[in-house]
């Protein structure tokens, strides 16, 4: 579904709550992903504000929009979890098992980085959505988990030369002449280098959230994948804004050409 829509989104919460209701007593909703992403890249100065309003409409408002739409069912889930607690089963099976909620967020939402404003800006607001509701459902019995992803070989990151050329093309002359070509050749060596170089195989992802989404055990409120985001997560993110700054530059624009 279109996360924008809110038409969309209520038909889907619809169709689901129609898929329940034909069984009541044997179906309910136990999970939400909100995995739908987008991301724009490039210098802020070559984006339009379009750019921007896109990514915050999918990677943040669309969150809220899908999470508001699903917990009404998800609390539903919740009590019945906490009746058949009541009865004392002994047990762990999966009826008893919680609901939950995954919010698909990225390493770039806690670790900015360069040429990656915008999509970084919106996974910050959606990890600070996801702690804030975490918190808020937790009196229900809901669990919210935010999963923090580093770069993996997906379609987001797969389309990103063509999106960086689209943008690269949408830029005023003026502000083409003041980066100039070589500049912009060389922003797409360094993007296609996060793909082949820094990418990880997208099943690491989808087995982590299999898991997370199946298991009988409540997930952890944050879920890191790939050790690269272990590392960064718990290391650089304790040093120094100019010296974290300095290495993700030295990491990730060490070929980068300078502005005309």
């Amino acid at each position: 579904m279109d996360v924008t829509s809110d038409a969309q989104v209520a038909a889907a919460a619809e169709a689901v709550q129609g898929w329940t209701d034909l069984r009541p007593s044997r179906r309910r909703l136990l999970c939400v992903v909100n995995n739908a992403g987008v991301g724009t890249g490039g210098y802020v100065e070559w984006m339009q504000m379009a750019d921007f309003e896109r990514d915050c409409a999918v990677n943040y408002l669309g969150v809220v929009r899908v999470s508001k739409a699903f917990v009404p069912q998800l609390r539903r889930s919740a009590q019945l979890v906490a009746q058949r607690a009541a009865q004392r089963w002994k047990r762990p099976t999966a009826s008893a098992a919680a609901p939950r909620m995954l919010i698909v967020s990225s390493m770039a939402g806690k670790l900015p980085s360069p040429l990656l404003s915008s999509y970084c800006a919106t996974k910050h607001a959606s990890v600070a959505f996801a702690a804030s509701l975490r918190m808020e459902l937790a009196i229900w019995g809901i669990n919210v988990c935010t999963v923090l992803p580093s770069f993996h070989r997906t379609p987001l990151l797969e389309g990103s030369l063509p999106s960086l050329r689209r943008v690269w093309a949408a830029a005023t002359p003026e502000v083409r002449a003041q980066y100039g070509e070589p500049c912009f050749s060389s922003t797409l060596v360094c993007c296609n280098q996060l793909m082949t170089d820094w990418a990880w195989d997208a099943a690491r992802v989808t087995e982590g959230l299999a898991g997370a989404a199946t298991g009988l055990r409540a997930p952890p409120c944050e879920l890191t994948i790939g050790s690269d985001a272990v590392f960064a997560l718990h290391v650089m993110r304790r040093l120094p804004a100019s010296v974290y700054e300095s290495v993700i530059n030295t990491c990730m624009c060490w070929n980068l050409v300078e502005p005309k």
